[in-house]
């Protein structure tokens, strides 16, 4: 027992000897980085009239920046009321202030061609990025615009085929295709669609088409069956119209496509 005391005290003091020898690593730093602040954020006024389909300059608006660190960018982006995002806007800076809680530094930007003009609530959202690629919190602040020369929206580019022929089984795709712009912007269509008619005459229904990529571009795909009934081939007869946010309808574009047997 004594011997196996012994050998337990040996290997101790090997252990001992071994951690006491290991060398103490100065070049290791566990650093402490700091996130941007940003708050107070102002605009030169709190609501624009828009007169004219096109508007320069909407509003100059700043933000405080507070960081140990350097900034490396201040960004604003403004989102119309429908969530829309309409301008996005580096910030420059403009100036050191100082408060009770220590000095700070001044962002201001200029807001200006927005893709969407629509009257409505429109939100900045202000965000800063530090040198150590660190984000800041993310404030917000609002501005009115009345814009009072809304204009109509305007459709066109309308792509349908001029025939169709009914699958004898099966299905096949039909898809039919145009463009809708707004002077106020895309944000303000309300919606693009097209009442459908049967070769005789009856109403079969209004159809909404979608923009998968939330641009100019709509589309509508639906299947084609097999049929066997007369009052499925023919022509029927499509009109297109946009309506607005406001209630404003576009032009109306009207065409025809014949289905036939096969």
């Amino acid at each position: 027992m004594k011997k196996y005391f012994s050998l337990i005290c040996i290997l101790c003091a090997l252990m001992l000897i071994m951690f006491s020898c290991e060398k103490k690593d100065d070049t290791v730093i566990d650093p402490s980085y700091n996130s941007p602040e940003v708050f107070g954020a102002q605009n030169s006024r709190d609501s624009v009239v828009v007169q004219a389909s096109v508007i320069d300059t909407f509003l100059v608006t700043t933000v405080k920046v507070r960081c140990i660190d350097a900034i490396l960018s201040v960004n604003c982006k403004v989102f119309s009321q429908n969530n829309t995002l309409s301008g996005d806007f580096m910030m420059n800076y403009a100036g050191t202030s100082s408060d009770s809680a220590g000095n700070y530094d001044i962002y201001s930007a200029v807001i200006r061609n927005l893709s969407c003009r629509e009257t409505g609530n429109y939100i900045i959202q202000y965000l800063a990025q530090s040198v150590n690629l660190l984000y800041s919190n993310l404030i917000s602040k609002s501005f009115y615009v009345t814009n009072l020369n809304n204009q109509p929206p305007v459709i066109g580019n309308l792509i349908i085929p001029d025939s169709v022929v009914r699958p004898v089984t099966g299905q096949i795709d039909l898809t039919l295709y145009l463009t809708a712009a707004d002077p106020q912007g895309i944000c303000n269509l309300n919606s693009v669609y097209f009442d459908a008619y049967r070769p005789t005459g009856s109403y079969i229904g209004q159809f909404l088409m979608n923009s998968p990529n939330y641009d100019s571009n709509f589309v509508y795909t639906a299947p084609v069956f097999p049929s066997t009934a007369d009052s499925s081939f023919g022509y029927y007869r499509y009109e297109f119209q946009v309506s607005d946010n406001n209630g404003l309808l576009s032009n109306k574009i009207i065409d025809s496509i014949k289905f036939v047997r096969p």
